[in-house]
């Protein structure tokens, strides 16, 4: 504007003809250059911009570049800015010459010369970008990205605070619509501008702005991957009640509406506070944006409120449940009246496979007809989510669709349906970013590997059974450790990259068919579902021939003959599994040639929710009790003797209710099956099941306690895979020695750890120590190559939001993750990892057991064998004590024959449990001391709270 203003102010009379291209007698009267550049350099409405496109052209046909550079790029700027707003001709078109005028305008407007007015253009570029409905979607926000950022280059707070902030509010939308790079970082960013933008933005000064602000942070929030889930959600509530301070129905009743209905979906989500009456919230939210939006007005908000207005009541917990879901019903029902196969077709297949959710727990009308109406819409849902174009929306419908078959005991029809989800969750292996691939569904995943199997054992192929639960427990350890993106980084620059191009475009896409339908550059859904399968089967093509030359790429998980053969001499393959329906337990002994029915122990009226119970309590418990309630309480209050004593009590308890429902059972059976005490028991636990010391189970015989242990050594396997690779690994002969790291006490505040560490380092001949300070990162790492035996007395802990970020605690607060420990550790030499401090770390028990794994199964895929591991963190006195005899055993010092691990931690676990206080005097040093006040003949470490934590994962 300020060249046009400036032109304007020149001597009048007319320009040099020979200086105007096209200029002509005939046409001079009615192109008069003053008179255009008067006019649209005046304010204008949208109305009034194709008439200002028409100025801006024939002005530019009326001035030559070379004989006045500021004036043609201003028009050039002004001519790009009008056709942005045009509200006639072709969007898409308006929006491509606008970027081209734009371009034009930047040839002249260097940022060394005009900045301001380069500043300007840069940041309608971008919005153009933003904007633009041709090209590539993913590449369009990373222009728009690329070019906000040019202009924040000189549009700075001080200078220009409206623009800076009007800019960093465009920026951050951006960001949080990118397709391109980790999801979890683009949220970061948007978060960081969002609030640089609201710095300028206030209620006083921008209210229309800082309400606009505030509920963009707030999806931001709602949307973020870093951070505690529950947290997030509780800031996107306060954001979205902020911007309804600003967006009243009678003010901004559009804005009221979206907000409303956003605000509605946090509450929906929400995790802190009673869920009972968060849904009671977003039904309320949910009903008052349906006041301004109405089919008639907006019909797709109306149809997305009334679908999301549906499954709150489908989730809803007051009120008549039959009532709940007729409303849901009707509400998907009017989500449909819009929602067509037609027009809409994600949407309406999602809407489909809702209602079949809804007609499935239907309470009203007659169970055969309700059941055969949820069959019906979720096979309608699968005409669109197919399994090569959607193939997560067909594997989830298919899913859901077992788990209705499951519930009736239709088993062959739940096998077919379950099986159609796993193959797509196949399909799926390395086609989704790690950041996306875990969150949320993990555990239902696996529970739909241990159904099919129930499924399999029914219909009489219990091998089949079998198979499936060590494909899910393969899955489980790729999943949550994202395995695929350790596999992916040990392949060769050429495969790696062209898998990473092929996952790239698969996931660009996905991204793009999730988009809202109207958002510029979407392709349709049919072209889009043209593109996706291409996409998906030409990265198929290169992991199968990937994998055909390298079998150890994306393992899926033992044959039959593998697993069995895993079975060691003398011992048996115990693996359990836990449903709805019913429970059972593979109790297979070595020399089996085929898993037949035989080798079922069926456990009577057990089922996943008496583990679930066990676990959490009564699933009407306002808050998680059961173990892990208990384990919770004593994690934040460990001094407290209360605290500390119902955490005791709970150990017990739960060590008799195991021998009662599980492990009694499977006792007796391994009993018949001819195995001798102590032989070596390799369990693979199934759910939650993992998280409880099993090895600690008791009952009473001639008037004792009898533990589980006291007749086998447990190993625990994450998957028969897994201990396979461990096995090959430990015949090595680079991990034939007795070479130790030892890690002790790197915080300095466990008490009895150095004196853990000095007898531990006894038992070796070859051995290094970091202590304390010295203990850190980078002297592991220098430290570990060419280690056999690595011990670990430090803290660590388990992540269960993000497993990657598990890990230890070292000098100075370091932290170790398992995401370093796995890409940059060198354990190739090691034989045995120790971790004496460490613990499962469950930082939020509402996740589900079901997708726990722990620090033990990381290690053992960072390249360890072999992994003792702790459920719990104990006083360290015992835990030294426990741990020189377990190296005593292991090592056959004393005269005494070496023991394998898991039988030299069983024997060490007894040892403990035991031995009297006299007998730890004798042995001197701090025992000695710390004991004095104890009687001679008390067993001070018999509480299985000192024993039963330490597990044996492994070859």
């Amino acid at each position: 504007m300020g060249i046009l203003r400036r032109w304007l102010g020149k001597g009048s009379g007319q320009p040099d003809r020979a200086q105007i291209p096209g200029y002509d007698e005939d046409t001079i009267l009615a192109t008069d250059l003053r008179t255009i550049l008067r006019e649209v350099n005046s304010p204008g409405q949208p109305s009034d911009m194709p008439r200002r496109v028409r100025l801006c052209r024939q002005a530019l046909n009326l001035t030559d570049r070379g004989q006045a550079p500021d004036l043609w790029a201003a028009l050039q700027g002004m001519l790009g800015s009008s056709l942005a707003q045009n509200p006639q001709g072709e969007r898409a078109e308006n929006l491509e010459q606008a970027i081209h005028h734009f371009k034009q305008a930047l040839e002249v407007r260097t940022r060394t010369e005009s900045p301001k007015q380069w500043a300007g253009i840069q940041n309608n570029l971008a919005n153009a970008y933003a904007d633009r409905i041709r090209g590539v979607r993913a590449e369009n926000i990373d222009q728009a990205i690329h070019h906000y950022r040019q202009a924040l280059q000189v549009i700075t707070r001080s200078a220009l605070p409206g623009q800076w902030a009007m800019t960093r509010h465009n920026l951050a939308h951006a960001y949080a619509n990118r397709i391109h790079g980790e999801r979890a970082e683009n949220m970061e960013q948007a978060i960081h501008h969002f609030k640089q933008a609201l710095e300028i933005r206030t209620r006083t000064d921008l209210p229309e702005q800082w309400a606009m602000t505030q509920h963009q942070l707030a999806n931001a929030y709602a949307d973020r991957i870093h951070g505690e889930r529950a947290e997030n959600l509780e800031r996107a509530i306060q954001h979205f009640e902020q911007a309804l301070k600003v967006r009243t129905r009678t003010a901004l009743p559009k804005e009221w509406a979206t907000t409303q209905h956003d605000l509605a979906s946090a509450y929906l989500m929400r995790i802190r506070s009673e869920h009972a009456e968060n849904l009671e919230r977003a039904i309320n939210h949910f009903g008052q944006a349906l006041e301004v939006h109405t089919q008639a007005d907006s019909p797709q908000d109306w149809a997305l409120t009334q679908h999301d207005l549906a499954s709150a009541y489908l989730l809803r917990i007051r009120g008549e449940r039959a009532e709940n879901l007729e409303q849901a019903i009707r509400h998907f029902g009017q989500a449909l009246e819009v929602y067509t196969r037609a027009d809409l077709p994600e949407q309406w297949a999602l809407t489909q496979h809702d209602l079949a959710q809804a007609y499935a727990g239907r309470i009203h009308g007659q169970r055969g007809e309700n059941l055969e109406r949820a069959i019906n819409h979720f096979g309608q849902a699968l005409e669109v989510h197919t399994r090569a174009g959607l193939p997560a929306e067909h594997r989830r419908t298919q899913r859901d669709l077992g788990d209705l078959y499951f519930g009736q005991g239709d088993w062959a029809a739940a096998e077919t349906a379950y099986t159609a989800a796993l193959e797509a969750e196949a399909d799926l292996r390395l086609q989704t970013h790690p950041e996306t691939s875990h969150r949320g569904e993990a555990g239902s995943r696996i529970q739909a590997y241990i159904d099919v199997a129930y499924c399999a054992l029914r219909l009489g192929r219990p091998a089949a059974g079998l198979l499936r639960l060590e494909q899910g427990k393969t899955h489980l350890l790729r999943e949550t450790l994202a395995l695929s993106e350790v596999e992916l980084a040990a392949l060769p620059a050429a495969d790696r990259q062209a898998i990473e191009s092929a996952r790239e475009a698969v996931h660009d896409l996905e991204a793009e068919m999730h988009l809202a339908p109207d958002t510029p550059a979407r392709r349709s859904d049919r072209e889009l579902a043209e593109a996706l399968p291409q996409a998906r089967a030409e990265l198929d093509y290169l992991i199968e021939t990937i994998h055909a030359a390298r079998p150890e790429f994306i393992p899926t998980g033992l044959d039959l003959g593998g697993l069995l053969d895993l079975i060691p001499a003398g011992g048996a393959l115990v693996v359990p599994l836990f449903t709805s329906q019913g429970s059972a337990v593979f109790v297979v002994p070595r020399g089996t040639a085929t898993v037949t029915q035989g080798h079922l122990v069926e456990l009577e009226g057990f089922t996943a929710a008496d583990l679930h119970t066990l676990l959490q309590g009564p699933p009407d418990e306002p808050q998680p009790a059961g173990w892990l309630g208990a384990y919770n309480k004593y994690r934040i209050s460990p001094d407290s003797p209360s605290v500390k004593q119902a955490w005791l009590d709970r150990i017990e308890t739960v060590g008799r209710e195991l021998w009662d429902g599980v492990l009694g059972p499977v006792h007796e059976r391994l009993q018949r099956q001819g195995l001798q005490q102590g032989a070596p028991v390799l369990f693979m636990p199934q759910g939650g099941l993992g998280l409880l010391p099993v090895h600690a189970a008791w009952r009473i015989l001639d008037g004792h306690r009898r533990y589980f242990l006291d007749d086998w050594a447990i190993h625990y396997l994450p998957s028969g895979y897994a201990l396979s690779v461990g096995r090959r690994r430990l015949q090595e002969a680079r991990r034939q020695g007795q070479r130790l790291l030892a890690v002790v006490n790197p915080t300095q505040d466990l008490q009895f750890a150095p004196a853990e560490g000095k007898a531990v380092t006894a038992r070796f001949s070859d051995f290094q120590r970091l202590e304390g300070d010295a203990a850190t990162v980078e002297a592991i790492m220098q430290a570990t190559p060419g280690c056999h035996y690595l011990h670990l007395a430090c803290h660590g802990s388990y992540d269960w939001w993000d497993p990657m970020q598990s890990g230890l605690t070292l000098a100075a607060g370091q932290r170790f993750t398992l995401s370093k420990l796995i890409a940059e550790l060198d354990l190739s030499a090691s034989r045995l990892v120790t971790l004496s401090g460490c613990e499962t770390g469950v930082t939020n028990i509402r996740r589900s057991p079901d997708e726990y794994l722990g620090l033990p199964a990381g290690l053992l895929q960072a390249g360890a064998p072999a992994v003792i591991g702790t459920l719990w963190p104990v006083a360290d006195l015992s835990t030294g004590l426990l741990l020189e005899r377990f190296y005593q055993n292991l090592l056959g010092h004393d005269g005494n024959q070496p023991l394998p691990a898991a039988s030299a931690l069983r024997a060490a676990q007894c040892w403990l449990r035991d031995v009297s206080a006299a007998a730890l005097r004798e042995k001197g040093g701090a025992a000695a001391v710390a004991l004095a006040p104890a009687q001679a003949s008390d067993t001070p470490f018999s509480h299985p709270y000192y024993w039963a934590t330490f597990t044996f994962s492994g070859a």
